[in-house]
């Protein structure tokens, strides 16, 4: 289980990463143990997404002026599922292929790097929608601020990346478009499941 200090040190080591300060280590447990409680973490970031949910419920509802509004259970339940799906599908993708890209010896403190950095950028990002969905700002704005956090998000995934496995620039650039694109089909696959944006 997490504890708080464990989240304190984590969050403070997945910010320096952020700002591009050198990676330490000592603020991560990268064991075994740690790794597996690193996954624990979609449990926090499934109750950020509940304002997520809201938000883009919400544009949906603006930007489909002419088309009927998908149900929201069926729009909530494709949402978690796709998040569920993408925090454990890319791991399980790369540990196979880690011994091959020579990155086999780095895979659990890269794993333990990227949950905890998502946890960070659930942080983040979640005011944004809070901000919309409450009607602090408009949805151009809203749209304005998801593109500009998109990459910045690439970026600190780049940074983690490369970090954590101690790669090449090349390496650590495909394994952030392949997580982004991973990302990007497992969520239109399970929209169009439930027929939503179709």
């Amino acid at each position: 289980m997490l504890s708080l200090a464990e989240i304190r040190l984590s969050s403070k080591g997945a910010w320096d990463l952020f700002l591009n300060r050198p990676l330490d280590l000592t603020f991560f447990d990268v064991s075994i143990s740690g790794f597996w409680r690193s996954f624990q973490l979609i449990v926090p970031i499934m109750l950020f997404y509940v304002i997520v949910t809201f938000s883009d419920y919400e544009l949906t509802r603006v930007e489909l002026t002419h088309q009927a509004l998908p149900e929201f259970a069926d729009f909530a339940t494709a949402g978690y599922l796709a998040l569920v799906v993408d925090w454990f599908l890319f791991p399980l993708v790369l540990m196979p292929f880690a011994g091959m890209l020579g990155i086999a010896d780095r895979y659990v403190t890269f794993v333990v790097l990227r949950n905890w950095s998502q946890f960070l950028m659930a942080l983040i990002v979640t005011p944004l929608f809070a901000a919309f969905y409450f009607g602090l700002i408009g949805s151009s704005l809203h749209l304005l601020g998801l593109l500009t956090i998109v990459f910045v998000f690439l970026r600190y995934r780049y940074i983690v990346t490369r970090a954590a496995l101690e790669c090449s620039f090349g390496l650590a650039a495909s394994l952030v478009a392949l997580e982004f694109v991973l990302g990007m089909v497992i969520g239109e696959a399970i929209a169009r499941l439930y027929g939503i944006g179709v």
